[in-house]
């Protein structure tokens, strides 16, 4: 007997209709388990049995984004292909839906259901990454990072997000695609890529073959992209209408706090990240309506406390002082230095550890001299703790 069996019926685990018979070709018997013809869409979509089972709301709604998923032919126009991936878009977003999990005002599909829905879109998702036309494929990334509630925790565990964050931020470096970024609203989901997962974020953490974990790498790739969008006017008021500096606080002071444990891999990635996402903010700090965010979220202090903990770090001191001389000319911003000599001893401590680095010294100096400028009483302060 000869046997043909199609992979689909073992993906899932769902029932595939009545057992098939076996039929006489010449003196063999063939039995033949492939999808029948007219079944190519529920292979992807819904297996009858499944559409029985969930809501009528969820399958009317499946059967539709799997319709448009089956449009996705490689070998398509750039434009029919971007009006595909936007109609998905609008499907899988609030309000119409909450990813994967279908539309909100109908029951929860099962988890199983949920991680088969989102391999779909994966899968489909993947056949177009060949393509080099850049919008293309800033389409297909945000319909990856859409598949799921929270992008911030799906990226961890899916390979298929991670590639897509890794994609954006190679994108972001032609400066041509920086009002892509803004137009098809990729900045917000970036900005979720960067919120610490409820768990914590593990840096020592490595792969078997000794790599960085995938929830660094992620985040990693989410900072470079928006360190290199971020430079685009446009998207630096974006940024800051979207709370950017509130979003990226958590997470910058939990790897504050990294810097000073014994572990030099989760150190270094600490920094690694630091250096990046204080990019981000110098290129945000420039309009003056993110003060007050920059205070209110802790930010302010995550960055001075860059100084106390790192002051070794070139790099990661001079972005730092690079924000604080923008919003050191902001007098609440002068007194909230001030108010704390742990903060200013940390500037110098950082500029005598790099005394030939003459660009960390003119921003230190800058923010220095703010403070001496706004207050008598932060000028002796400052003769007390300059080295002798």
């Amino acid at each position: 007997s000869a046997f043909h069996v199609n992979a689909s019926n073992f993906l899932g685990g769902e029932p595939v209709g009545p057992s098939p018979r076996p039929s006489r070709l010449g003196a063999s018997e063939v039995l033949d388990l492939s999808s029948p013809k007219t079944s190519r869409r529920s292979s992807r979509g819904l297996p009858p049995a499944a559409a029985e089972a969930v809501d009528d709301g969820q399958h009317k709604w499946w059967v539709e984004v799997n319709a448009l998923l089956e449009g996705l032919e490689p070998t398509g126009s750039t434009s029919e292909l971007c009006r595909a991936c936007e109609s998905l878009w609008k499907l899988l977003r609030p309000p119409v839906a909450a990813g994967v999990s279908g539309p909100p005002d109908c029951a929860a599909p099962t988890s199983r259901e949920v991680l088969r829905r989102r391999t779909c879109v994966e899968v489909s998702a993947r056949r177009l990454m060949d393509r080099r036309e850049p919008e293309l494929l800033l389409h297909v990334c945000r319909l990856v990072l859409s598949t799921s509630e929270q992008p911030a925790e799906a990226s961890m565990g899916s390979t298929a997000q991670t590639n897509a964050i890794r994609l954006l931020s190679k994108l972001s470096k032609v400066e041509a695609n920086d009002s892509l970024f803004l137009s098809l609203e990729l900045l917000p989901l970036l900005l979720q890529v960067l919120q610490p997962p409820a768990q914590g974020l593990n840096l020592s953490d490595a792969t078997s073959n000794g790599g960085a974990p995938p929830q660094f790498e992620a985040m990693l790739h989410a900072a470079g992209a928006l360190k290199n969008v971020s430079n685009d006017a446009d998207n630096q008021r974006a940024l800051a209408k979207m709370g950017a500096v509130s979003v990226l606080s958590p997470l910058l002071g939990a790897q504050v706090l990294v810097l000073g444990e014994a572990d030099g891999a989760a150190a270094r990635r600490a920094t690694q990240l630091l250096v990046t996402m204080s990019v981000v903010l110098r290129n945000i700090s420039v309009s003056s309506s993110v003060v007050k965010e920059f205070l209110s979220s802790g930010c302010l202090g995550h960055l001075c406390a860059m100084f106390e903990k790192a002051p070794q770090h070139a790099d990661l001191c001079l972005n730092a002082s690079r924000v604080l001389a923008k919003l050191s000319i902001d007098g609440a911003v002068v007194k909230y230095i001030e108010a704390d000599a742990a903060r200013v001893h940390g500037m110098i401590r950082a500029i005598g550890a790099h005394p030939h680095n003459d660009s960390l010294l003119v921003r230190v100096c800058f923010v220095l001299g703010n403070l001496a400028a706004s207050s008598s009483r932060a000028t002796p302060r400052l003769h007390a703790l300059a080295p002798t």
